[in-house]
């Protein structure tokens, strides 16, 4: 009896075991099983960034046919003859951030939903999409994403192109002015320096842009953010940074547009709440700034910029010219990347892992090489991107030590590979937390140079509450 009791019990025993070990190998299954198939023709769609709805319809559209026209070139390039792949860009038609937001999560939230999302890193706005569950971790999958640099790789996201920024500088206006032209090594406080010089002689606008950076300079010794995530922007330390901001912006090294005034102005008389636009208010005020009767023949850098990676982009930029180039130190993330999230519900989950795998592929990294604007991320190219320079510049006899192209790449190849940063480096957390607060109080800043502490005070608190119970949310 005693045998008997105990062979049922090992019976159950191995049993469980079995039972659990098939549940186990079915549970990482259910993880790593993706939807949809490779061959025959399949067809990936993919929600593009919000800048890319943003513009004007006619451009918005010439750049989503664009994009969707390089990737296609390259997959039908790369892949093999037995897949066929159509990468297509969902079409939306938008009117503000918060728009898109609830457009592009409307159609995550559907049980047949775009493949992927396209996006940057550095973007506030994937945290959401993960804790979420609307994406999905495929690198696993992803033959090629070993080779991408180790600085660029987050959880779900998958970069598949890489730009780190230069600025243009106009050494005759700076010559002009009997001012020297930034070294090569240059830090953002010497960019600001440069800058406050310039503003004493040329007054500028002040857009929304250049609000940001003073936000950023006059916090550079403050925390925003405790070690909760959350802001504490109603406090006595943030009302009298708000206080300076108010000061500098009023003196007489910027202008404000009366437009933009106007339109403030017009929102705070219908009642309106600062704080209800505050995403919106971005777009809005870049639009109104640039009928604005300021030239960037005014300033002494150029207003974009040139990605430093591609020596060949470089050279073209400023040959024959009195620029020069210099490393990104205004921006938080100059390196600046391009990939996608895979969808949860994406019916074919598969062809979209094949289709960032071709882009990451050596043959597709140096297609997007040659076309000058984006650079490899994936580091396999790289001697392959030095000879095909050299093989470039020795065609035209150029001399890129002259120009110091070699220097900028290499100045921002060890960034890539997080050496010799810059800047000052923030967190994603304290970055939008200065975002937050340049973009909802840039208004109420400008419109209310009068306003006294408690009203101040007030409009900081409603912002923290704000950011606060988003944060709480996550």
């Amino acid at each position: 009896m005693n045998k008997s009791r105990i062979c049922i019990l090992l019976a159950l025993i191995v049993s469980c075991l079995i039972f659990t070990s098939c549940n186990t190998e079915a549970d990482d299954g259910n993880e790593s099983v993706l939807r949809g198939e490779v061959d025959g023709n399949q067809t990936v769609r993919v929600i593009m960034p919000y800048i890319y709805y943003a513009t004007s319809q006619q451009g918005n559209q010439q750049r989503l046919n664009d994009f969707e026209g390089k990737i296609n070139t390259e997959l039908v390039k790369n892949l093999p003859t037995d897949s066929n792949i159509n990468f297509k860009v969902v079409e939306m038609n938008i009117s503000s951030l918060e728009d898109y937001i609830e457009k592009r999560n409307n159609l995550l939230m559907q049980d047949d939903t775009p493949e992927l999302v396209c996006t940057y890193n550095g973007d506030y706005q994937k945290e959401s999409l993960l804790n979420s569950g609307a994406v999905v971790d495929v690198s696993s999958k992803l033959n090629n994403y070993q080779n991408v640099y180790d600085n660029f790789k987050e959880s779900y996201y998958l970069p598949i192109l890489l730009k780190y920024t230069g600025i243009i500088v106009d050494t005759n206006q700076l010559s002009i002015e009997n001012m020297e032209c930034p070294p090569m090594n240059w830090t953002r406080l010497d960019y600001r320096n440069i800058n406050d010089q310039w503003l004493k002689k040329h007054p500028q606008p002040l857009s929304i842009e250049v609000f940001r950076d003073m936000v950023f300079r006059e916090f550079s010794s403050e925390k925003l953010i405790d070690a909760d995530g959350k802001v504490g922007f109603s406090t006595n330390a943030v009302l009298n940074h708000y206080k300076s901001l108010t000061k500098e912006i009023f003196s007489k090294d910027y202008t404000i547009s009366n437009d933009i005034i106007n339109h403030y102005s017009i929102d705070e008389s219908k009642g309106k709440d600062i704080l209800d636009s505050s995403t919106s208010e971005i777009t809005i005020g870049k639009n109104i700034d640039k009928q604005i009767s300021y030239t960037y023949a005014d300033s002494w850098y150029l207003p974009y910029t040139i990605n430093i990676l591609n020596p060949l982009s470089v050279y073209k930029e400023i040959f024959m010219t009195d620029y020069v180039v210099r490393p990104n130190v205004i921006l938080d993330e100059p390196g600046i990347s391009l990939g996608f999230l895979v969808t949860a519900n994406g019916k074919n989950q598969l062809a979209a892992v094949k289709v960032i795998d071709t882009l990451l592929s050596d043959e597709s990294q140096m297609d997007f090489y040659k076309g000058l604007y984006w650079s490899p991320i994936s580091k396999a190219v790289e001697n392959q991107v030095e000879d095909y320079n050299l093989e470039y510049f020795e065609k035209y006899n150029i001399d890129p030590e002259s120009m110091n192209l070699y220097e900028l790449r290499n100045k921002a190849i060890d960034v890539v590979n997080g050496e010799g940063i810059y800047n000052d480096q923030l967190s994603i957390a304290e970055t939008k937390a200065r975002d937050v607060f340049s973009s909802s109080l840039y208004g109420f800043i400008i419109t209310r140079p009068e306003a006294n502490d408690e009203e101040i005070l007030l409009q900081l608190k409603k912002l923290e509450d704000s950011f606060n119970l988003e944060v709480s949310e996550k």
